[in-house]
């Protein structure tokens, strides 16, 4: 968690992530490679009351079980209540304190993929990118009209592109496939629909939508072009292997 937070939870503003924010707490206590365990604090002054407070938490009330059990009872709500980053903050404890292995692979996959995003946005905001210059290279590359490729010295094989590639679109599109469960998808498409408010986020531009329902349309048309796509290549192979027979 960062250790500055635009969103504090509050029981009265906030009550499903006021609940919740403690499990957290405890997750970051026991999984955390970083910090030592005694070294998370609250948000207000630490002092040895509170730290007595938390671990009387850990030893009486606290449960990956209980956490990931409420989570998915209210997922709606909370998602009515947290931003970004909280979202991230709940994906990471899927991801370091699951018993399903699968499920803890496809938060993990998701913390990814929001990372990789809001790695790529924090560079623009800090450079201060121009939005208009911006675009208009990734809708010239999206085009055609700017073909020119720069490799990108040290990066064996790759080349320089401004973000408007199909291979964004191919990787929103495998591992939305990939994320099976209900929950986790509902957070997933969450963070989409929050990241691509930014104007430059490779989803927006990768998948070409403006909300998720656009980019939900766009993919579609990606997903029944793939299916044509197999469906031809096998008919190709199964009427080669005939032919071969006779």
């Amino acid at each position: 968690m960062a250790s500055i937070e635009l969103l504090k939870p509050s029981i009265e503003e906030t009550p499903h992530l006021f609940y919740l924010l403690p499990f957290i707490h405890a997750f970051r206590q026991k999984h955390s490679p970083i910090k030592k365990c005694t070294d998370y604090g609250e948000y207000q002054k630490d002092n040895h009351l509170n730290y007595l407070k938390r671990l009387d938490f850990y030893k009486k009330e606290f449960s990956e079980e209980k956490f990931f059990e409420y989570v998915e009872s209210n997922i709606d709500e909370i998602l009515n209540e947290v931003n970004l980053r909280w979202a991230l903050s709940i994906l990471t404890c899927y991801a370091d304190g699951h018993s399903d292995t699968n499920l803890r692979l496809q938060a993990n996959q998701i913390c990814n993929l929001i990372r990789f995003d809001s790695y790529h946005l924090s560079f623009v905001d800090r450079v201060k990118i121009d939005k208009k210059k911006y675009n208009k290279l990734c809708d010239d590359f999206w085009k055609g009209k700017s073909i020119k490729k720069i490799p990108i010295k040290y990066l064996d094989g790759f080349w320089n592109n401004v973000g408007s590639t199909d291979s964004i679109n191919l990787l929103y599109m495998r591992n939305y496939k990939l994320i099976t469960d209900t929950t986790l998808t509902k957070i997933f498409r969450f963070c989409v629909s929050k990241l691509i408010l930014h104007w430059s986020s490779l989803f927006k531009i990768g998948a070409r939508g403006y909300t998720i329902e656009d980019i939900d349309e766009y993919l579609q048309k990606s997903y029944d072009r793939a299916e044509y796509n197999e469906k031809t290549f096998n008919d190709i192979i199964s009427d080669s292997i005939k032919t071969k027979s006779k």
